[in-house]
């Protein structure tokens, strides 16, 4: 009896455990650079961003997806930490690199064509890997 009592104790409490599963991770390959990203693709996701966060590691970005070609705007309401953005076209090319000043409501930073991709990453790390307009960016499953 005690044995079937536990038993189903435990299928129950199997059946009620949410397990919490991570976004897959993901890396964008730029040049011979790797960025450990956390994807933005939801519109809630894209709106919050990396917003009151106070730090973010060297090679640490977020990528906003996008799920057709726009021209979107970017803001710096309750960010903490000075980005660079980078936008990528459709055909996988960054068209913009600018420098984001934090907790700026102000500013919009916007590319001057649609794209698919915006990467933030910390300020500096463009140059510091001299990334260029017209740079490939890739973007693989990480392992």
């Amino acid at each position: 009896m005690k044995g079937i009592f536990l038993g189903i104790m435990f299928f129950f409490v199997l059946n009620c455990v949410q397990v919490k599963q991570e976004p897959p991770k993901k890396i964008v390959k730029i040049k011979d650079s790797i960025v450990n990203v956390e994807l933005a693709q939801t519109p809630s996701q894209r709106q919050t961003g990396l917003m009151f966060r106070t730090n973010m590691l060297t090679n640490q970005g977020m990528l906003f997806i996008f799920d057709k070609p726009e021209v979107p705007s970017f803001y710096m309401k309750d960010t903490l930490i000075p980005l660079d953005i980078l936008f990528v076209n459709s055909k996988g090319k960054v068209v913009s690199i600018q420098s984001m000043a934090p907790l700026n409501e102000i500013k919009l930073y916007s590319p001057d064509e649609p794209i698919i991709w915006a990467l933030e990453v910390n300020l500096g790390w463009a140059k510091k890997h001299k990334i260029q307009i017209g740079d490939k960016v890739y973007l693989r499953s990480k392992k």
